[in-house]
């Protein structure tokens, strides 16, 4: 070959295969842009599991970066690495963890393949989409390892999430660690919480207490009274509470935030009522065999130390102000001041269905019952005079006590005792409606009325200020975040909208679900995002999930 064909061969071969690389039909010599931000789903073929992944890619030439989220593995921002060749992609975290492969469509607008999770012994198959405009996604979630089979609400205070769970407890949930408490709940048929800057308020229904109670997440404001569902005498030494159960014909010995640390059998067959003298217990008892009832003064330990009879035929309540006895005969509504051998020194009438009594250092209070169920404490002068009173947390108010600065109140029907501000503000009241999501924007709380389809505005005292129709068919949960009222939508067991509203209903932005999101079960703001409890058919127990808003 001469030296001229040769170098024309050259040439002809360098601007073939230049040629050839420009050519994006060339098999094995072009790539897919996949930069952006994607949503998707995924699907185990190993377990009955699956959840939400959600990648924002970053793309140099056929090289991907960028990040992942997979909130039921704990993925959350996790860093990505992978690659593109012409439309098939594979990529996963960097520590290799779970690797995801697949194609993209001819369109770039979506994405599908196979993942496997080796250290997890799962693989399965998963599905995205590109994203784009505004919408609605997942960022971060906390596991909860038992499972809410219907609507139950959530509320964000001191960096803990706070929601009704079983066992009528409230559970909270570390937003950082994901660690797990509880508190007593107020009542047995729940149907909202929020977070007033103070206090969680949590509603218990009609089927309730129909009270809105004002709890403290720092200590208890709730403990389960101890026995058989019949706590009719409270008593505080100082340090623990100590409950007279009736039924049980039994006196327990508590802590103040509800473990039960011992009991003492009680003598008669009908005990009533429980005071602290500073060293000893006293209670009352009626026997069936003498038919009379007794006033007992028994150590810690529940020995015998005195006896006599009381004043009256069936046991009532006592207290003691550090000399005197107070004894209620609830049968004739009569109170009683006695000294330590039974002697009457002063008497005096009191209202209605008085069950038990207490001493706070000045004034004697009285928890009533009368023949309509419902339950109020009077605060009561040496005299008898009524100087304050205020309703009961329940239908039925037994046992009292004073610990210095709050009153104990037992109530026999929600068999719960619970913590009292003595000047009455322990809960508000519900608005006319049912509902299951609770929200409060500093001066109005807001509730769906599920009965009507419609959100409402009320006060305190439960009146009703505004009321407009649902922005959707189903709500999955209320908030009030940056002076607006958020709602999330339920359709078909899936989160599939976020409303803004203004508080005349009106639509300020909707933001779609860019994919599946798990059903919403109640949601709570941490200040700067939106969260909720959700819930997928295929995945056992509950997740906790930061949502993030696209505009």
């Amino acid at each position: 070959m001469s030296r001229k064909v040769f170098v024309f061969s050259a040439v002809l071969i360098v601007l073939m295969a230049v040629s050839c690389g420009s050519d994006p039909t060339s098999p094995g010599t072009w790539v897919m842009d996949v930069a952006g931000v994607w949503q998707g789903t995924w699907q185990s073929d190993v377990y009955p599991t699956s959840g939400s992944v959600s990648a924002e890619f970053t793309q140099d030439g056929s090289n991907i970066s960028g990040t992942i989220d997979i909130p039921e593995i704990g993925f959350d921002d996790v860093q990505l690495t992978g690659t593109i060749t012409e439309n098939s992609l594979a990529f996963g975290d960097i520590n290799e963890t779970i690797q995801f492969s697949g194609t993209v469509a001819a369109d770039t607008a979506s994405a599908s393949g196979s993942y496997a999770n080796p250290g997890a012994d799962d693989q399965g198959t998963w599905t995205m989409e590109r994203v784009s405009g505004s919408g609605i996604i997942l960022a971060d979630s906390i596991a909860i390892p038992f499972q809410f089979m219907f609507a139950t609400d959530m509320a964000f205070a001191g960096s803990r999430f706070w929601m009704p769970g079983p066992s009528s407890h409230i559970y909270s949930v570390g937003s950082a660690t994901g660690a797990i408490d509880s508190i007593v709940a107020p009542g047995d048929h729940l149907s909202g919480i929020t977070w007033d800057g103070n206090d969680l308020i949590v509603a218990d229904g009609t089927m309730g207490t129909g009270k809105m109670f004002r709890m403290d997440i720092e200590s208890p404001s709730v403990l389960m009274a101890p026995g058989e569902s019949a706590a009719e005498g409270l008593a505080f030494d100082g340090t623990d509470l100590w409950c007279l159960d009736w039924s049980a014909v039994c006196i327990y010995r508590m802590d103040m935030d509800g473990t039960v640390l011992g009991s003492f059998p009680c003598m008669g067959d009908i005990p009533q009522g429980l005071a602290f003298d500073g060293t000893d217990l006293w209670y009352s008892s009626f026997s069936s065999g003498s038919g009379s009832t007794d006033i007992y003064q028994v150590d810690t330990d529940g020995n015998l130390i005195s006896s006599f009879e009381a004043p009256s035929f069936m046991s009532g309540g006592l207290t003691h102000d550090g000399q005197s006895i107070w004894y209620c005969d609830g049968g004739s509504d009569i109170i009683y001041e006695l000294d330590h051998s039974g002697a009457v020194l002063s008497s005096f009438g009191c209202p209605d269905g008085g069950r038990e009594l207490a001493w706070d250092g000045t004034n004697l209070w009285l928890a009533c019952t009368d023949q309509v169920s419902a339950s109020w404490l009077y605060c009561i002068d040496t005299s008898g005079n009524v100087l304050d009173s205020f309703e009961g947390p329940g239908e039925s108010s037994c046992g009292l006590a004073f610990d210095g600065s709050h009153l104990w109140n037992a109530d026999t029907k929600t068999d719960r005792i619970y913590r009292l501000n003595t000047d009455g503000d322990n809960f508000l009241q519900l608005p006319p409606f049912e509902f299951d999501y609770l929200a409060f924007d500093g001066t109005l709380f807001w509730a769906d009325d599920n009965g009507q389809s419609q959100i409402s505005g009320f006060d305190e005292d439960g009146t009703v200020s505004v009321t407009f129709p649902y922005p959707c068919d189903e709500v999955g949960g209320l908030e009030w975040m940056d002076g607006s009222l958020w709602v999330f939508e339920n359709e078909m067991s899936a989160l599939s909208s976020a409303y803004r509203l203004n508080t005349d209903g009106s639509v300020i932005e909707e933001y779609e679900a860019m994919g599946y999101l798990p059903e919403p079960l109640g949601m709570a703001s941490d200040g700067s995002s939106l969260w909720y409890l959700g819930r997928s058919p295929l995945s056992p127990g509950n997740w906790i999930y930061r949502t993030v808003l696209m505009d």
